[in-house]
């Protein structure tokens, strides 16, 4: 499932494609099957006539502060789809000229309300924030006006400038929705992952105090935002500890290992999915079987270190992988 260095990799995407500064004109979730799945949708017609300020992470989840465009007429309604749009601004496939990032780091928990198959609805006037929760198979696209659509659509956002943004969803886990604030999303959740004022010293303070097996404490977004099971794997492997061991069992030397791991994985990670782009330049999820990552995801494979026979361990729903010989 996407995890924290791919939703940053998909943000970094879609800072690159120009999509700060576009206004939605029509939300579109007419396709085959999308009934089925709706209520993980919520007030998207309210979208119509907003404005992308930006394209901001926290973990798993994405967040887009919407406003009103400066000089429209928040009232206007949306155009059709064979409508005008607007004159695009972009240069190549969708690449903007002009391409505001933002850096910052806000959430999205999964949430859910109701959404007809096509809304076309007026803005209120007030700025609004879109949050995004990839699932486990959801991935984004920006399309041009001649890109067939992706096979598993859930959602189309069409831009003012032609172009439109897919959600391709196969198992239709994805959520979206629409709230009056970042507050909405950002309840509860830990500090993010890749946060550079996040520090060894207070991930040691938040992880010792939990009596819970390290690998469920890795999976808790309260305690710690980004870190997925396929991740939490890897690091574990890395640095030598079992999954079932407790938390506040770890030494703090241990414990600052971990913290640093944990770091390096997600970087590397996020440039080797950055230096692997599709030929539309979107990037790719890394599979629970990805030949790249160190450790196989199956129970008597060999361990990449000693050759031992990993074994399996469910961990609150999650099968961890890990050697006996390495990691105690």
């Amino acid at each position: 499932m996407p995890e924290l260095p791919e939703i940053e990799a998909l943000r970094r995407y879609l800072l690159r494609e120009g999509l700060v500064g576009r206004t939605v004109v029509e939300v579109d979730a007419d396709w085959p099957g999308v009934e089925d799945t709706v209520d993980g949708m919520g007030g998207l017609s309210g979208l119509v006539g907003r404005r992308v300020e930006g394209i901001e992470r926290r973990g798993k989840q994405l967040i887009l502060p919407l406003s009103s465009p400066s000089g429209r007429d928040p009232l206007t309604p949306a155009l059709s789809r064979g409508g005008e749009r607007g004159q695009s601004s972009t240069t190549g496939h969708g690449q903007s000229a002009n391409q505001p990032e933002s850096e910052g780091l806000t959430s999205l928990t999964p949430g859910a309300s109701g959404l007809s198959h096509r809304e076309r609805g007026r803005n209120n006037g007030s700025d609004r924030v879109l949050g995004l929760h990839m699932g486990m198979t959801g991935r984004l696209g920006v399309m041009a006006p001649e890109d067939e659509s992706f096979r598993y659509r859930r959602l189309a956002l069409y831009l003012d400038d032609e172009r439109r943004v897919e959600l391709d969803d196969v198992r239709r886990w994805a959520m979206v929705r629409l709230e009056d604030s970042a507050e909405a999303f950002t309840a509860g959740m830990g500090p993010d992952a890749l946060d550079p004022d996040f520090t060894a010293a207070q991930f040691i303070e938040r992880v010792s105090a939990r009596r819970s097996p390290i690998k469920s404490v890795l999976l808790d977004q309260k305690v710690l935002a980004g870190v997925g099971n396929i991740y939490a794997d890897e690091v574990l492997l890395i640095v030598g500890i079992a999954p079932s061991r407790r938390a506040d069992k770890i030494s703090a030397g241990r414990l600052i290992s971990l913290h640093n791991t944990i770091v390096g994985v997600l970087e590397n990670a996020l440039a080797l999915i950055e230096s692997h782009p599709d030929d539309q330049g979107r990037p790719y999820v890394i599979d629970a079987q990805d030949d790249r990552m160190q450790i196989p995801r199956n129970a008597g494979a060999p361990c990449p270190q000693c050759e031992t026979a990993l074994k399996s361990k469910t961990f609150g729903g999650r099968t961890a992988y890990y050697c006996p010989s390495c990691q105690h």
